[in-house]
């Protein structure tokens, strides 16, 4: 509930949900539910957002109708129609485009009073919902309004994962780590070019794993602490694992969140163009999901899209049959002319021969001229009524995942039935596991049932990449929380191996993010001074004009608290002040400063302060919000002072605190009650560091806080 509620709350909040208002068009009795079948009508807008109901999602309609048990016997008056929300689960749904409305108006009579009626022509949208059997009597003649609450996809996912789980040749060792066969991994020093040290161990060492036999089932363990390039390890893995031997099959690439799937489709691509400008084999990638929740860099490698070009391609080549054999050899030889041109076309404007350039870009006009010429004069003898075949059709889907390197996709989308149907359930019985291997990233911010998802498709090498020293999965439910819900595969394992063998666990030790100087305490604190910063970062920071670390003890600041969050007026405040003076004095863009608010009621006090003062490019956002980030300048708000409570709240989680001190680049400025937050022993640690370092200033009053933001400017002689 706690899940439907927080997903009903953010639509809200967001914009005005869509309401859909539908009729009746029949009922299915069964013994324990009731099927309603609805018909509606979408709008173009809507139909284009695809922002309608799906299948398995949970709605909320309001069904006018009448209890049986009002209609008393004997009384011969019709109890009036009254509208009672019901709750229903949504099993199918089918969209049609092109439906005449008088033939919708004869199935349904109630949509003759729907809005949208007055086209000739509609989209129409089916939906049979399932309602526990109550003995209600719906009103057809009425039209009812449907709202989405939230979509249960991920919920069925995750136990049709777990029922699958058992047939997984790893389920037993994830269940009970402890093999060192399956855990522990020879480790290499060999150097690879474009990694340092930690990262090309990994990349060696669990390549090497991967690679062995079917018949040895492998899980490695990848620690990527804050900075530590693990982005950049796991493509040099995937480059490692696939093109030494392209024959070994595809790699399933997971994550618990688009955004995430989306950043590490970015690398690759951006890998690609390197490769393809060395004349090397680029990786062949495709992105699986919802396209409408990718991001628009990497939206042209997404399956649905891929699938589109591809059955254009097709249909296009079967249409063809009606032209004579000679033209079509022309048409060829003409496209064969342009590509070759528009090579050449790079070539010269990469070396900057504008001459050869602009004589290559006329002959290249003339050309596609004449294609589009030639393709308009036999438009007509196009056989527009050939359309392809199911069978067609499922090749087309099959091929672009089969000839696939790498699939990139959230944990819960490799739950899809349309990817299992292909990869799964269509695989031949002496034909190997497509996937030769399973790579999760952020997997320290994924919950353990959905890691199962994608061990669906029987892979028995499984790499789990992720820092379990920073956030984990979001649990909203208390009890769920209690139960262990939130924690991650990764972070189970983890602990395990932590105490009983270190060598299972990979870690990369060089950050390439923070100043050493705000690096120092989290590393000694979280680390164990395990890490590193490389040296290119003290150069970089040499340069800048901030002072990297500094924690400013807002004594005059005080919390309040109402319902649901807590803000402290008097941080704010200097936050603000401190964001005028930065880039105003160190003339640093907006854009290159990130303010951190542990309180959604904080980030409102401060989104409106710096609007006041025309600071509308600063970012300001919560700790889960920044986890996977980072700026230049990072100015932190720990709100909690003279709590009522006698606590510092969630601030005192470790890992959250880690997260929060992690994101700056160049500069970190803590705002915070230090009384109040020694009350916590890792923050008590912090200060203690601090006032060692001298790093702790004093802020009594709001109105010297602006003089006393001198202190983090750098002066021109002064090196940190």
């Amino acid at each position: 509930m706690s899940k439907i509620t927080r997903d009903w709350k953010e639509k809200h909040h967001k914009q005005k949900s869509d309401d859909f208002q539908i009729g009746l068009e029949s009922i299915q009795t069964e013994e324990e539910f009731i099927r309603f079948v609805w018909l509606g009508i979408l709008s173009p807008e809507v139909f284009d957002r695809g922002n309608y109901p799906r299948e398995m999602d949970l709605v909320r309609i309001d069904m006018f109708g009448v209890y049986l048990h009002e209609c008393k016997k004997g009384n011969k008056q019709t109890p009036q129609s009254k509208c009672y929300p019901q709750m229903a689960f949504v099993e199918k749904v089918m969209v049609h485009k092109k439906q005449e409305a008088g033939a919708i108006i004869k199935r349904v009579m109630a949509l003759e009073k729907h809005p949208l009626i007055k086209g000739r022509t509609l989209i129409t949208m089916k939906i049979i919902t399932k309602v526990k059997y109550r003995k209600f009597s719906p009103d057809s003649s009425k039209l009812m309004k449907l709202e989405v609450l939230t979509s249960l996809v991920t919920n069925q996912r995750q136990i049709s994962a777990l029922a699958y789980f058992p047939r997984n040749p790893l389920h037993k060792d994830i269940l009970k780590p402890g093999n060192k066969q399956i855990y522990s991994h020879q480790r290499t020093n060999h150097l690879l070019t474009g990694f340092d040290v930690s990262q090309s161990q990994a990349i060696s060492s669990i390549s090497q794993a991967v690679k062995q036999p079917v018949i040895c089932p492998k899980i490695c363990i990848l620690q990527g602490p804050p900075g530590t390039g693990k982005s950049h390890t796991i493509v040099g893995l995937l480059n490692s694992i696939i093109k030494s031997d392209r024959t070994r099959g595809c790699v399933c690439l997971a994550t618990p969140s688009n955004g995430a799937a989306d950043e590490l489709m970015r690398r690759l691509i951006r890998d690609n163009r390197k490769t393809k400008e060395n004349n090397k084999d680029k990786l062949r990638v495709v992105r699986v999901g919802n396209s409408s929740s990718v991001h628009p860099d990497v939206r042209s490698h997404c399956w649905d899209v891929l699938i589109n070009n591809k059955r254009k391609s097709v249909l296009r080549e079967k249409q063809k049959q009606n032209i004579p054999d000679s033209v079509q050899q022309d048409m060829k030889r003409l496209e064969e002319r342009i590509d070759k041109l528009k090579k050449e076309l790079e070539t010269f404007r990469k070396q900057k021969d504008n001459l050869k350039a602009g004589k290559c870009q006329v002959d290249l006009n003339k050309l596609v001229n004449q294609q589009r010429n030639l393709e308009k004069q036999f438009a007509n003898s196009l056989n527009k009524d050939i359309t392809l075949t199911g069978q067609e059709e499922f090749m087309i889907k099959s091929n672009i995942l089969l000839h696939a390197d790498v699939v990139c996709g959230t944990l819960s989308s490799f739950g899809s039935q349309r990817l299992l149907d292909i990869l799964r359930n269509g695989r031949s019985a002496n034909r190997r596991e497509h996937f030769t291997c399973l790579i999760i990233d952020e997997a320290s911010q994924a919950s353990e049932l959905d890691c199962l998802i994608p061990l669906q498709y029987g892979v028995n090498k499984m790499v789990l990449v992720g820092d379990p020293e920073q956030l984990p999965a979001t649990v909203l439910s208390k009890k769920a929380g209690e139960m262990n819900f939130g924690q991650s595969l990764l972070e189970r394992l983890y602990n395990y191996f932590k105490h009983n063998d270190e060598r299972a666990i990979c870690m990369l030790k060089t950050q390439y993010r923070m100043d050493s100087t705000i690096f120092s305490f989290p590393n000694k604190l979280i680390y164990n001074d395990e890490l590193n910063t490389h040296k290119s970062v003290q150069q970089n920071s040499e340069k800048f004009p901030l002072i990297p670390y500094l924690v400013f003890d807002v004594i005059c600041g005080k919390e309040t608290a109402n319902a649901e969050s807590i803000c402290n007026t008097a941080e704010a405040q200097c936050t603000v002040e401190l964001c005028q003076n930065i880039v105003r004095r160190a003339k640093l863009s907006q854009s290159s400063i990130g303010v951190i608010c542990p309180y959604q009621s904080q980030k409102a006090l401060v989104l409106a302060g710096l609007k006041n003062s025309n600071l509308n490019n600063i970012d300001v956002g919560t700790v889960d919000g920044f986890q996977g980030r980072e700026k230049p300048v990072i100015i932190l708000n720990c709100v909690r002072s003279q709590s009522a409570y006698g606590g510092i709240g969630f601030l005192a989680d470790r890992r959250r605190m880690n997260v929060a001190i992690t994101r700056a680049k160049s500069a970190l400025y803590i705002l915070g009650n230090l009384n109040s937050l020694k009350k916590s022993g890792d923050w008590r640690l912090l200060i203690e560091d601090a006032v060692s370092r001298r790093r702790v200033i004093s802020v009594n009053k709001v109105a010297d806080f602006c003089c006393q933001t001198d202190e983090c400017f750098k002066r021109r002689t002064q090196t940190v």
